[in-house]
């Protein structure tokens, strides 16, 4: 039996940075990308060989996968200064569409738009990664929890990235 290994890698074609993976449940919904999450453990993991070591460190913390496996880095918004930064990141992918895919551009504005809308309709829940550049020229994830409270999701604008098969 064969098996595809093949994933899609997915970096901001602004600043680069790897942000997501085909390997983690997405959907396109609108000018979005949303990709499903899980919190996982991470740490904890040394050997315990008896004796009194002193320096292994046992210590655990909980993480969403997503952050955790593209080393992203959270950040502050309040609602103006995240305006601000998407419209000039959205001149940004504008600009990149032009050069790349210059039949998608008024699509883009269009949708771009109205998901505007929507994350500013729902601004107060959304928690605000960047790529491990830490560039405040690329992409910002949104980070929500779906109806039950407990299930992380992330959201990306889908014309400003990149995929790439590894």
């Amino acid at each position: 039996m064969a098996y595809d290994l093949d994933f899609k890698v997915f970096t901001d074609v602004v600043s680069g940075d790897e942000l997501a993976s085909d390997a983690y449940p997405m959907k396109e919904e609108g000018p979005f990308l949303t990709i499903d999450c899980e919190v996982i453990t991470v740490g904890g993991e040394g050997a315990d060989i008896g004796g009194d070591e002193g320096g292994v460190d046992d210590s655990k913390e909980q993480k969403i996968n997503l952050v955790h496996s593209f080393g992203l880095k959270q950040t502050q918004f309040d609602k103006k200064s995240y305006t601000v930064h998407l419209k000039d990141y959205m001149k940004n992918v504008v600009d990149h569409l032009k050069a790349n895919n210059p039949e998608r551009v008024d699509g883009f504005k269009a949708e771009a738009q109205a998901g505007l809308k929507e994350l500013l309709s729902k601004f107060g829940d959304l928690e605000f990664f960047m790529g491990e550049s830490l560039s405040t020229d690329g992409q910002v994830a949104l980070l929500n929890y779906r109806e039950d409270g407990i299930t992380p999701y992330f959201t990306l604008w889908k014309d400003g990235l990149k995929g790439q098969k590894i």
